[in-house]
């Protein structure tokens, strides 16, 4: 891989004598991934992708063991690799944390964002107004903390929109 010294990872191509097969650790937290299920769906993703630094972070691995998911710190910046993200809406909520986690930007999903995964929001600064939508088939409770720090718990009944 062209970026292997910003995501901290390789692909095995034949050259590097069974570099793949090394035993590689999981992360057992991190901010990308708090709060999604713990068996995310990457879909099959690319074969024979291994850790190749050990500063990376392995937050998911393919059944035959191979990398899908990684977070690297590197000089003053942050690297993700994503092996493949088919769209769900726990995909889209990872893709979320991932770019605010690249950007150093980890507070920015403090406020203006629902904590259920199954739910989303769109905020209206300047109408003084906010939507908040279920989209799921099932019932769903968030909650979600305004620009100005109030929290309020939401229980929403299956495709439900509502407006704060």
């Amino acid at each position: 891989l062209q970026l292997e010294d910003v995501l901290g990872v390789q692909k095995e191509m034949g050259q590097s004598c069974m570099a793949a097969a090394r035993p590689m650790k999981l992360a057992d937290t991190h901010f990308i991934t708090a709060g999604l299920p713990d068996d995310i769906q990457l879909g099959t993703g690319m074969s024979f992708v291994f850790q190749s630094s050990d500063a990376a972070e392995v937050l998911s691995v393919s059944d035959l063991g191979h990398v899908q998911l990684s977070a690297n710190s590197f000089a003053q910046g942050r690297g993700v690799y994503l092996s493949e993200l088919p769209y769900n809406l726990d995909n889209a909520r990872l893709l979320l944390r991932a770019i605010a986690w690249a950007a150093g930007k980890e507070d920015s999903l403090d406020t203006g964002v629902c904590d259920n995964p199954n739910t989303d929001c769109a905020h209206y600064v300047e109408a003084g107004c906010t939507a908040i939508a279920n989209h799921t088939a099932e019932p769903q409770t968030t909650s979600f903390v305004d620009d100005q720090g109030s929290c309020q718990i939401l229980d929403l009944k299956p495709y439900e929109l509502t407006w704060l």
